[in-house]
């Protein structure tokens, strides 16, 4: 335990203990809560360790945070894709791949990889907000000291998923010499409360993207969908592994893979908050997609697919489609839906969200190299935002 003058920071490799005045901070986050990161800890991302601050002010906790310890070797994170470069894009992603095999090093995330926004840290308002960054600083300060006692060496530190009035922690780090850089936006669909059915969707879409979305439906027709139950799971399982590595095995970066037992244990520990579809072609479950219901809203969690029979059958598209319905259909008012393939999310009405990160080298030269190595391997993803609605 370290402490600041009435100020208790208590790191954890686990919750076990502390999950009551864990779980009052931030009361109904379903990704802040003991049970979703009892999940973490039982069944986490390959090679990667996670951490936890619980921080009180005497007897009250006013902060909490999550950390992550992974090794990075970025020249096996990024993948091959087909995309197709102009002139200076060859040159920059020659450079890359001249580069990337002497990138590895050990990183510490302040939040969770295995989700967008920002869930590294939670600070009571109730603090003034002078407090609230200096429980900030201290906390990323000490993390190193703990783990140093568990003969963990971290090379650098990425703060994640800032959003914009959180601007004033920004302005902390880059004083300590932090590089903030953004990458893609994450997605958002505000749905309408006068949407009651998904023909109430429809009807507000311009004319081509009801044509469009005819056609995906007309393209899924012989598949079945349905909700998968905890047995369904269990004897799925390695389908749905399967089909999800084909999925990020597309990606052009991957940070981590998800562990097997993954959405079992999730499905375990969330209950009626989370629901899990999938869909046959027959009895082969070819795709299937996760919804986390979250503060009243609802999360497109990890998903997976036939890459193979994506296209014949729209896949990707009518998995979209069916959660912007499976959202209405719960009433729910936004639908998160992270920050992949905008284009096609943008297409059926989502709009995107600027998040900011900041990166830090513990070692001096090489932290000053830092601007430059974001500027390379950073991918920079162009893309036409739609305008599906009337």
């Amino acid at each position: 335990m370290s402490s600041t003058t009435d100020i208790n920071i208590l790191f954890l490799d686990k919750l076990d203990g502390v999950e009551q005045p864990w779980d009052l901070l931030y009361e109904g986050n379903t990704y802040w809560s003991s049970d979703y990161l009892k999940v973490m800890n039982d069944f986490p991302p390959y090679d990667v360790a996670t951490h936890y601050a619980l921080v009180k002010k005497g007897e009250i906790p006013v902060a909490k945070f999550t950390f992550q310890f992974l090794s990075i070797k970025l020249s096996e994170s990024f993948g091959d894709t087909n995309e197709q470069f102009t002139f200076s894009q060859k040159i920059q992603n020659g450079i890359k791949n001249l580069i990337l095999p002497f990138l590895n090093f050990n990183l510490v995330v302040s939040g969770n990889t295995l989700l967008s926004g920002n869930y590294g840290y939670f600070i009571s308002a109730e603090l003034a907000s002078g407090e609230k960054s200096k429980i900030l600083m201290d906390v990323v300060q000490q993390y190193k000291l703990f783990l140093k006692k568990k003969k963990l060496k971290a090379d650098g530190i990425l703060m994640k998923d800032f959003e914009d009035p959180e601007a004033i922690y920004g302005d902390k780090l880059e004083a300590d010499n932090f590089t903030h850089f953004s990458i893609q936006p994450k997605m958002r669909l505000d749905l309408s409360e006068g949407w009651k059915v998904m023909d109430d969707y429809l009807a507000a879409l311009k004319s081509k993207y009801r044509v469009r979305y005819k056609r995906a439906r007309k393209k899924f027709e012989g598949l079945k969908k349905r909700d998968l139950k905890y047995e369904d799971l269990e004897r799925y399982k390695s389908d749905m592994y399967n089909t999800y590595r084909k999925t990020v095995d597309q990606a052009s970066f991957n940070l981590f893979l998800l562990h097997e037992d993954y959405f079992v244990a999730l499905h375990r520990a969330l209950g009626d908050k989370i629901k899990i579809v999938g869909i046959f072609e027959g009895d082969e479950l070819i795709a299937f997609y996760t919804l986390v219901i979250n503060n009243g809203e609802i999360d497109a969690h990890y998903l997976g697919y036939d890459v193979d029979k994506n296209h014949n059958y729209q896949l990707y598209l009518n998995m979209l489609y069916y959660m912007v319905e499976d959202s209405i259909s719960s009433s729910m008012n936004v639908l998160h839906m992270s920050r992949t393939a905008l284009e096609i999310k943008s297409s059926i009405g989502a709009t995107p969200e600027n998040i900011n990160l900041y990166a830090k080298h513990y070692n001096s030269f090489l932290n000053s190299l830092v601007p430059f190595v974001l500027r390379i391997t950073v991918p920079e993803v162009e893309w036409m935002p739609r305008s599906p609605f009337k």
